[in-house]
Order: C-alpha cells, then sequence, then structure tokens
C-alpha cells in the first residue's frame, strides 16, 4: 500500500516461489524501469487479459492504480473462491 512500484515488484520477486512467474515478474519489472507503464510491461508479456490490462490502463491515467489494483486482486481472489467451489461441487 503506498509503495513505488519498483519495490513492489522486487518484493514480489523475491517472494515467488514459481520460476515461471518470477521470470514473468522480472520482465515487467526491465520494461518499468526501462519507461514503460505497467499495462505496457503486462501486455508485452502475452498472459494478462484485455479486461486487466485495460482496469490497470485506467487506474495508471487517473492516478488511482492503488485502488485499481486493489480491487482487481479482490476479483481475483473471489474469482478463484467461486472456481474451487464449482470444481468441488
Amino acid at each position: 500500500a503506498g509503495m513505488p512500484l519498483d519495490r513492489a515488484l522486487t518484493i514480489l520477486i523475491g517472494v515467488s516461489e514459481d520460476e515461471q512467474a518470477r521470470s514473468l515478474l522480472e520482465r515487467v519489472q526491465e520494461k518499468v524501469r526501462g519507461g514503460s507503464a505497467l499495462a505496457d510491461a503486462l501486455e508485452a508479456q502475452g498472459v494478462f487479459s484485455r479486461f486487466y490490462l485495460n482496469m490497470i490502463r485506467a487506474g495508471e491515467a487517473g492516478g488511482a492504480l492503488e485502488v485499481v489494483l486493489k480491487r482487481l486482486t479482490e476479483f481475483l481472489e473471489r474469482s478463484q473462491a467461486l472456481r474451487e467451489t464449482v470444481t468441488s461441487a
């Protein structure tokens, strides 16, 4: 919360146990450090949905990236919980 993006990415890279996720985050961080917007850096990875990317773009444009990322996290957590409920039914 309120943390600079580069620092947040560094922390995520450090705690990621999945090699593919860590590699993806490193590529995103490299692009962000090179001047790319977060949405553009994520889009270049080819794994994020249009919805996700457009929400991040809107957050960047409106100065509300932190709020948007929190909402996306909540949305993804609810989606995962629903998938698990449906799968176990």
